[in-house]
């Protein structure tokens, strides 16, 4: 957790750290409580809680527990450098920048804050000043594999592909073909190889990247859990469901598939003078799995719901609002969230803001599911358990898209159909599509997106800092020969 320890790590923070490492991040706060319950001076709780609740989205009272923890341990470098990884969240890259130079100025030994400084300013697109950074970092180092990695990174960025394939590859020649390290590197060496236009190496990198990883998908599981969701809401009971009483527009919810290009469609709805990109929040997810201890229900979600009283969606759609708040204080101002998970979410966003708007994305099938398997997720995450494997991935596609289509016909005026392809031929048509959804005036500004200056965390940041590109339509024709599996399950799924 942290470089050197500030008080006795407990066994319960132990379990904390664990639970952290494993992005279970509910646990690991829960445990945090437990730790401040028999001890109020436990920095390493206040500064892992705070840590947690960052990676929530939970950033008002994220910046409570890490000031906590500063004020305990001032100076601490790795507190210095949680808050500024903070700031890189709420995307205020000025922020940011201001907490890690703070922190190098403080403690130059500190690695850790090199590292992050280097990631902050690659994904600004000062590559030189990265690269000094990470190669600030020594072999032997704690963070050396992650700086190597970054530094193939930047190479690929930079478009010298032939040296991101040799840097890849070394890293890959000397790491745990399971690790974390070998697999993003694998995915490095793939996407410049993919440049080069080496097309079966380029796949057989992403296939290593994606072996040897022990998920727990479950195609039968993952159904039942769509069907569930369209079940609670069917047809017949969806208008008799309960709502909330707030009338606020101030929520605005992008729903797709990871890289199904909701990235873009959030640059340019946030160029707008009256729209704020708050990127992937995660408040939704972690309100949504609340729900049934708040009610008190032995009933999982989606089947608690029929259970929730207007109450109930009024003080968690409050507490929603309070969070926007706290990302931007203009009440004036539209905001966008594009969780990746949002798609379950529908319903109950529409139960909780009954004038909220959503935008749908689609994407061709095939590109969709290309771009999924040759980039970084968590495959041990839930909701990331598919991505390792091009049938699975074809087979949620379809079952998201069948999940997407319910909610477009439960909610006609409420959603906006964008299709990937249809934006990138013909941007202000679509564009203004969006924003006329939204109920707003168009801004020509939005066709400038790629000059937004709100530092953009996802996979896309670099993509998303250029204007229109069309090398992302047709990407799957070259590997056609290698997607039978794919082909085959959305064939199926489809039916």
């Amino acid at each position: 957790m942290a470089q050197r320890p500030f008080t006795t790590a407990t066994p319960k923070l132990q379990q904390a750290i664990k639970a952290f490492a494993q992005n279970d991040f509910l646990q690991a706060i829960h445990l945090c409580d437990e730790c401040l319950r028999a001890n109020l001076n436990d920095v390493n709780a206040w500064h892992l809680k705070g840590r947690c609740l960052t990676a929530g989205g939970l950033y008002e009272l994220a910046r409570k527990h890490l000031d906590n923890a500063l004020l305990l341990s001032p100076n601490e470098a790795t507190i210095m450098v949680s808050l500024g990884r903070l700031e890189v969240a709420q995307g205020d890259a000025e922020a940011a920048l201001k907490w890690l130079n703070d922190t190098l100025q403080h403690h130059p030994e500190c690695t850790e804050a090199s590292l992050e400084r280097g990631k902050l300013l690659e994904r600004m697109g000062e590559y030189t000043s990265a690269l000094e950074d990470f190669r600030s970092i020594n072999s032997g180092d704690a963070w050396a594999d992650e700086a190597e990695r970054s530094i193939a990174q930047l190479h690929l960025h930079s478009e010298d592909f032939p040296k991101a394939v040799d840097q890849s590859q070394a890293i890959m020649d000397r790491s745990d073909n399971q690790s974390t390290v070998y697999r993003q590197a694998a995915f490095v060496q793939g996407k410049a190889l993919d440049k080069l236009g080496e097309f079966d190496q380029a796949m057989a990198a992403w296939k290593k990247a994606n072996a040897n990883c022990q998920t727990n998908f479950d195609r039968s599981e993952f159904l039942a859990r769509i069907d569930a969701y369209i079940e609670t809401y069917n047809q017949e009971s969806f208008p008799n469901l309960p709502r909330s009483t707030c009338e606020s527009t101030r929520p605005v919810f992008i729903v797709g598939m990871p890289r199904s290009g909701t990235t873009l469609v959030e640059q340019i709805l946030g160029s707008h003078n009256s729209v704020f990109s708050a990127g992937e929040l995660r408040h939704i997810e972690i309100l949504s799995n609340s729900i049934p201890n708040l009610i008190q229900s032995s009933n999982p979600m989606p089947l608690c719901l029929g259970e929730i009283q207007p109450e109930t969606l009024d003080q968690i759609a409050e507490r929603h609002l309070s969070e926007l708040d706290a990302l931007s204080c203009d009440q004036n101002l539209h905001v966008v969230n594009k969780s990746l998970e949002n798609y379950w979410s529908v319903g109950l966003l529409h139960q909780m803001y009954p004038m909220a708007k959503f935008i749908f994305v689609r994407r061709n099938p095939f590109d969709n599911a290309l771009s999924v398997f040759s980039n970084w997720f968590n495959p041990h995450k839930y909701s990331y358990s598919y991505t390792t494997d091009l049938g699975d991935i074809g087979f949620v596609y379809r079952q998201i898209e069948k999940l997407m289509n319910h909610w477009a016909k439960l909610l006609p005026n409420h959603c906006v159909e964008i299709q990937y392809e249809n934006l990138l031929a013909n941007p202000e048509h679509e564009s203004r599509k969006m924003i006329s959804h939204l109920g707003l005036e168009w801004d020509p500004q939005c066709l400038n997106f790629h000059q937004n200056k709100r530092l953009v965390l996802t996979l896309s940041y670099a993509q998303v800092n250029r204007p229109i590109y069309h090398s992302s339509q047709d990407r799957w024709k070259p590997y056609e020969k290698h997607l039978g599996e794919l082909q085959e399950s959305l064939a199926q799924s489809g039916s």
